[in-house]
């Protein structure tokens, strides 16, 4: 593990269904710091919904958006420098080389591991997110689903695997997620 001297940014990464808004939420609670989740802030820079920004634009311009937010965060970030911030990215966010250089200079990253079957059965009729519809828009069956998770999880996990740590969600709480967090980061310094 790298130590940062200072964990001011605190990054978590992982498959849809993994956790990541839930853990960073209750973390950024328990810690009283800001939590700034990407793809809100990216909703917010659009003025559209991801699954919109997809169906649009594609997924080639909506990584290209993701890069831009994810830089300016950092940069607005760092101009506070006596604030800690969590910061939940996108499943995908780490697929850019720029991403993953900028998420690992600026603070600690975190993974939240899960199996493709427990996101499978946490986003089934979660019909906001992309990831979660066939090419016409409808819901994926669970097994499709878990399918599709397992395609992304082998594509993604050597950028996942960069983390800092790794925190194994399956068959966690949120609140036993944040404690085993807040356990590594106290061990960290």
């Amino acid at each position: 593990m790298r130590n940062h001297g200072s964990q001011r940014l605190i990054f978590l990464t992982g498959l849809s269904g993994s956790g990541k808004s839930a853990v960073a939420f209750r973390l950024a609670q328990a810690l009283h710091c800001r939590l700034v989740d990407v793809d809100n802030e990216i909703e917010k820079r659009t003025g559209t919904s991801i699954r919109n920004l997809f169906a649009t634009d594609g997924e080639r311009r909506f990584r290209e958006i993701e890069t831009e937010v994810i830089t300016d965060l950092i940069q607005k970030e760092n101009t506070n420098a006596s604030q800690r911030t969590i910061i939940a990215l996108g499943g995908g966010a780490l697929m850019s080389e720029q991403n993953v250089a900028t998420v690992r200079k600026s603070g600690t990253l975190v993974y939240l591991s899960v199996t493709c079957q427990v996101a499978a059965d946490r986003l089934h009729n979660h019909c906001d997110r992309p990831l979660t519809l066939d090419g016409n828009g409808e819901p994926l069956s669970k097994e499709k689903l878990t399918a599709r998770l397992e395609t992304l999880l082998h594509l993604r996990e050597s950028d996942y695997t960069q983390a800092d740590f790794t925190i194994d969600t399956t068959s966690l709480s949120v609140e036993q997620v944040c404690q085993d967090i807040m356990k590594q980061l106290s061990d960290s310094v």
